[in-house]
């Protein structure tokens, strides 16, 4: 998962942040195991993107909808 952060870091140009693990939080789940085996068995699906493509594509994306999210709040407050 770190090499997944670090990446990000990159994407973001923000290599001033490091990440923080405090491994104090309860009631959570300790490890996460993710496979897209079974969609893959039942029915056929397969990925069109590689995680290192889609990660910048992502990052980008939550940018633009931050972006819109920020000015719409703004103009509802003002009442523009």
């Amino acid at each position: 998962m770190l090499a997944v952060v670090h990446v990000l870091h990159h994407i973001a140009a923000r290599l001033d942040l490091q990440p923080v693990i405090r491994n104090k939080a309860h009631a959570e789940i300790k490890a996460h195991y993710l496979s897209c085996a079974k969609a893959c068995r039942l029915l056929g699906w397969r990925h069109q993107t590689d995680l290192m493509t889609g990660l910048p594509v992502t990052f980008r994306w939550y940018e633009r909808f931050l972006d819109r999210a920020a000015v719409s709040s703004f103009t509802e407050r003002a009442g523009i």
